[in-house]
């Protein structure tokens, strides 16, 4: 059987069960039922390769600032402006 055999199609139905027409007239598929399935097909596929950990850590970069290179920023941008202003003296 082919992908759109009419037979093995899944249609949307209403609450009271009559099938969805389309904008052209015809029954509207509804993708809904394949889709659970293969998703309950690869779910177990998901966990196994959790628990026998296939899946590599997450892993982050952080940049720590810490107090010192802070202060020692603020020393280095102090000095700056001392040079800066021994060069720079207004008549």
């Amino acid at each position: 059987m082919n992908a759109h055999d009419p037979s093995r199609a899944c249609y949307k139905i209403t609450n009271s069960r009559r099938v969805v027409p389309g904008p052209d007239g015809q029954r509207l598929e509804d993708p809904t039922l394949a889709l659970a399935a293969i998703d309950a097909t690869m779910r177990p596929n998901s966990e196994r390769a959790k628990i026998v950990c296939l899946y590599a850590p997450a892993t982050r970069a952080v940049d720590v600032i810490t107090e010192e290179a802070i202060d020692a920023a603020i020393r280095d941008l102090a000095n700056e402006i001392i040079e800066f202003e021994a060069f720079s003296v207004l008549p």
